[in-house]
Order: structure tokens, then C-alpha cells, then sequence
């Protein structure tokens, strides 16, 4: 049985310990984030209805996505987008494409992702810890935005 839940797909906030945040997203990523900018994370939650089957997303039009998303955040504040999964079913045909990492203990999706949404959501966090998140389907516009807003 499918259960629906009623939810805001735009979700402002704050996250209350930025530092400890940097330090857990560091740790999945195996890197050092630069903390003066804004954070982009793009987020898979699990294959489902959307995007299951072939569809409109094809790898050329995944390679053209990531690009234009990539372009555009870089020339709002050369910010690089983290590209997270928590559950790799249905990526398979991205691989090569987007470098999707896997979100290690679920860290993100517990802050920010609580619920299933189809295909992908996102979350942009500003340097002091400010958020924007935004679930389901978006648009190249709507990331850019919210970056723009966290910047």
C-alpha cells in the first residue's frame, strides 16, 4: 500500500551547526569543501515511477543538464556541485556522466531529504549555515536562483 504525504517542496532554513555539517560532508566526500562559498548538492533518493524507465533522459541529454548546471553555478561564484545518492538504483545510466557519491550514514538525506521525491531534489547552503532545499523536479533556474539568494 502507497501512503502520500503532503509536504512544502521549498524548504528555507537554518542548520544550527554549520561546522559539524562541513565536517560529516568532508568526511563522505573524502575531501576538504570550500566553506566560503555556497554548497550545491543535488540529491537521488531512489528510483522510482519517473524515472525508472527510458523516457526523455537520455545520456545526452544528461550530459547536456550537468553541464549547463555546472556552467551556470560556475559563473554565479565558480561553485561546483556535489552530486549525492542514497540509494543507486536507477543510475546506472548516468555512470560516466555525473560523478554521484553515495551519502555515506544517510547524513544528508537526514537533514534535508526525510521523504521520498520523484527524480531529483537539491539543497543550497550558504556560508553561515542559511538553506534552501527544494524537492522533486526543478529547474536549471530555480538552483541558480537559490544560489544566487545563498551567495
Amino acid at each position: 500500500m502507497r501512503t502520500k504525504t503532503l509536504t512544502n517542496r521549498e524548504i528555507r532554513g537554518k542548520i544550527t551547526n554549520k561546522e559539524l555539517f562541513d565536517s560529516k560532508l568532508n568526511k563522505i566526500l573524502d575531501t576538504n569543501i570550500d566553506n566560503t562559498k555556497p554548497i550545491v548538492i543535488i540529491y537521488y533518493i531512489d528510483k522510482d515511477p519517473y524515472n525508472s524507465g527510458g523516457g526523455f533522459v537520455d545520456r545526452q541529454w544528461m550530459k547536456k543538464w550537468k553541464k549547463d548546471l555546472e556552467n551556470g553555478l560556475n559563473q554565479i561564484g565558480e561553485i561546483k556541485p556535489i552530486y549525492l545518492y542514497k540509494n543507486y538504483n536507477g543510475l546506472k545510466k548516468h555512470k560516466g556522466i555525473i560523478p554521484w557519491q553515495k551519502d555515506a550514514g544517510n547524513q544528508v538525506s537526514e537533514l534535508f531529504f526525510k521523504h521520498k521525491y520523484p527524480w531529483l531534489s537539491f539543497v543550497v547552503i550558504s556560508k553561515n549555515g542559511e538553506y534552501i532545499s527544494r524537492f522533486g523536479e526543478f529547474t536549471l533556474d530555480y538552483v541558480w536562483e537559490a544560489t544566487k539568494l545563498m551567495n
